[in-house]
């Protein structure tokens, strides 16, 4: 290594009469070679896939600090274009435009070690995804319909991409004429296939971590501890403490003008008729058992 970086000094020396333009380059070429030598010594990425609705903004507080102690990168692709709002232009007025842009650009967004991704609403796949980390973090999706309601109908802060905001503001405008039931029956089709992908994901990767939001609710404390082991990252009883305060996975008192509402479970039972209940439970037959839910 020492041989190494003596010869890139050399090489910086023998190009000290060259442009500036020149000088960047070789700069950039130091900076690769050291973050590769750095990267050597790391483990596999990881892709942390989830929903919206299942306390994915605590998670990714939780995570910029698991990476921080185990010096890897934290990266939120999706608040990361929802703040760059009219920046850039990457067709947010279409549906699907996340999950493909990841997708496309995936040699140039994903890099098999020392990051996390996430949190990834979809499930994103890519060539040699496999060989990556992975984490399901998932809720009932009858809950998830629920919490939808509420947040697109309602509390969730409007885009800063003008052309995103003017469909959002339709799709809210739809969902609040419709009411929550009707939302849930529209709904309940692209979240089946949502979960479906994320199954597929699952059996298709290396290695993996799954963990149920009713795990979060009820014992935050031994979720946390869970994930940070999958990490390998020790935590001290004052850093556990804190993260279990910040948590706070449960709400005593409930606004649906709220972004958070309450977070607990089966909602779906007292917010939804009993006869959209039935229909629900049987669209997602398949997927409650296969991701281990309650009927």
């Amino acid at each position: 290594m020492i041989h190494l970086l003596k010869k890139i000094k050399n090489k910086v020396a023998n190009f000290s009469s060259k442009g500036e333009d020149d000088k960047i380059i070789l700069r950039d070429d130091q900076n690769r070679v050291l973050t590769a030598r750095k990267l050597e010594k790391k483990t596999a990425s990881v892709l942390f896939y989830t929903t919206h609705k299942c306390a994915s903004t605590f998670m990714s507080k939780l995570l910029i600090k698991l990476s921080s102690k185990i010096e890897y990168d934290f990266n939120d692709y999706a608040n990361a274009i929802w703040d760059l709002g009219d920046n850039i232009a990457i067709g947010q007025g279409n549906k699907g435009y996340l999950l493909r842009f990841l997708e496309k650009n995936y040699d140039r967004l994903f890099y098999q070690k020392g990051e996390i991704y996430g949190p990834l609403r979809f499930p994103v796949n890519f060539p040699n995804r496999q060989a990556f980390k992975h984490i399901f973090f998932l809720r009932d999706p009858r809950d998830v319909i629920v919490s939808s309601y509420y947040s697109f109908g309602f509390s969730h802060p409007l885009p800063t991409n003008n052309m995103r905001k003017k469909n959002f503001l339709s799709l809210r405008e739809e969902i609040q004429k419709k009411g929550i039931d009707q939302h849930a029956l529209d709904f309940a089709d692209e979240l089946i296939t949502r979960y479906n992908g994320f199954r597929h994901l699952r059996e298709t990767c290396d290695g993996y971590i799954y963990l149920r939001y009713d795990e979060f609710a009820n014992d935050t404390r031994n979720f946390i501890l869970n994930l940070a082991k999958y990490l390998n990252v020790e935590l001290q009883k004052q850093e556990l403490d804190m993260l279990c305060k910040e948590a706070a996975p449960i709400q005593e008192n409930i606004k649906d003008d709220k972004h958070k509402r309450s977070g607990k479970s089966r909602q779906f039972i007292s917010e939804l008729k009993p006869e959209t209940q039935a229909i629900l439970n049987d669209k997602f037959r398949d997927t409650l058992k296969y991701w281990e839910f309650e009927d």
